[in-house]
């Protein structure tokens, strides 16, 4: 017997009955406490833009300062601030998005996988 039709004739961990490991979802509402943590989530991420707020204003009177007082440092660095505030609060505000768009991303597809546990099914006893 040729080793690919080993492969193709060994029995696979197939998803077929909706119990493999491709069937997992998440189930956010399982646990009692995901509400408490996705207030506590919503808490950090006010507490992180509040900071940030106070950081761009902090940057933009440190170009006007620098304006005034004809310093390009102070320019500089206030100009460096309010972009990265800039960007943090983006990132931070829309840290839900960017994880639950990272978590649809498929990195393997459906013949790929079958290919690994087919493999697996020969591996294991």
């Amino acid at each position: 017997m040729a080793p690919l039709a080993i492969l193709t004739d060994s029995v696979t961990l197939a998803d077929g009955d909706g119990t493999g490991p491709a069937s997992v979802k998440p189930d956010y509402g399982y646990f009692p406490f995901m509400n408490k943590l996705t207030e506590i989530a919503g808490g950090v991420t006010g507490v992180v833009i509040v900071v940030l707020v106070i950081l761009a204003v902090v940057g933009v009177a440190l170009i006007v300062a620098g304006k005034l007082g004809s310093s390009n440092m102070a320019q500089r660095v206030g100009w460096g601030m309010l972009v990265v505030c800039v960007v943090a609060s983006a990132v931070a505000a829309n840290a839900g998005g960017i994880i639950q768009w990272g978590s649809n991303q498929k990195l393997v597809d459906d013949s790929t996988a079958q290919g690994i546990t087919s493999m697996a099914g020969l591996l294991l006893p």
